[in-house]
Formats: structure tokens, sequence, C-alpha cells
């Protein structure tokens, strides 16, 4: 962890080396944009509240063990009549174990499983979930399908505790989740 942390410092300049001339040119790149009509103006709205819910995971297999650690986040914003929360809303889990080859199939599984449990009990008009309905299935899936009997009893237990099943059925049938990708292989706008 520490030898993470000290080198935050080179990943942080190694970033700004590539983004840095992305966002000096933004102007241009923007103007791009509308050029290609990319970029369009609708009518105004009345601001509506909005919840962004996004998780990470990571597993270090040390020579002893293996530490798996998820997290998902909620974030809102953008003005004080639009937020809903009086603080950020997160759920975490970490779990130290012998090693396991599923053991990133559990962490991925309950990193979905805090997310839905976030996204559900948000009460924001507006809902936007990192990723696909599909990954969520897909990823839960894989969790309990995973040859270790330990990994899959684990993920049925965090997902009870998580009320996860009721969570992904209300996040299939809510209208006002957007379910977003960010990224996929095109390099298209």
């Amino acid at each position: 962890m520490r030898d993470l942390l000290e080198g935050a410092g080179s990943v942080v300049d190694q970033v700004t080396a590539f983004l840095g001339p992305a966002l000096d040119g933004r102007d241009e790149l923007r103007q791009a944009l509308i050029d290609l009509e990319l970029v369009r103006t609708f009518s105004a709205v009345e601001p509506q509240s909005v919840a962004g819910i996004d998780g990470g995971f990571a597993v270090e297999r040390t020579a002893a063990v293996d530490l798996s650690l998820s997290v998902a986040v909620g974030v809102e914003g953008l003005s004080d009549s639009t937020t809903q929360w009086d603080s950020t809303q997160y759920q975490w889990w970490t779990r130290v174990s012998k090693h396991d080859v599923d053991a990133e199939r559990l962490t991925r599984g309950v990193m979905i499983g805090q997310e839905l449990a976030i996204l559900r009990h948000a009460p924001h008009t507006w809902r936007i979930l990192d990723g696909s309905h599909l990954t969520l299935v897909i990823q839960l899936n894989s969790a309990l399908t995973a040859f270790s009997e330990d990994v899959r009893a684990n993920a049925i237990k965090v997902w009870q505790d998580l009320e996860t099943a009721t969570a992904l059925t209300e996040a299939s049938n809510a209208k006002n989740i957007v379910a977003m990708p960010k990224y996929d292989s095109s390099r298209a706008i």
C-alpha cells in the first residue's frame, strides 16, 4: 500500500501529460464537435435531482492470503436545490481469505450488490448507473456460478444482507434509472 501511495504522484504526472493537451485545446475540440453537429442545444428544463452510482474493487494476492476489497459510491449534484443526501453514500466490504482463484469473481459480485443497494435507496428523480443492466446480471452470475463453493456461499450471504435480488428487480424495472456504459472499444464520438 505504501508503494502504491508513493507512486501516486507519478501516475498524476502521466495522466496530466496525456490529458493536458486535450484540456488545453478544449475550446477547439468543442468547436469541432459543434461543426460536426454532435453538440446541440435543447429547450431548458427545470432542474431535477440526479445521482450517479459507481463501484470499484481490488484483489491483492499476497504470499499468504487474498485480500479483497470492494466499494460502491453514490454522488449527486449539482446544486443545493437538487441534492437529496446530506453526505456521500457508500458501501465498502473487505475479506481476507485463503488463496482462491475465484476471489475476483466474488469481489466483483459484491461490488455490484453494493452499487444496487445505493441505487435502490437513492431518492433522486434520475439515477445513473455505471454500466448496462446486462453488466449487473453478468457479474452477479459470475460469482454465483464460481467453482468455489465458499465464494458462492459468501456472495449469497452478502447479497441477502444487501437485498440484492430486490434491488436488481427494481433497477430492471425503474424508468428513471439510466444505465450508461462509459467505455466501449469504439473510438467514435
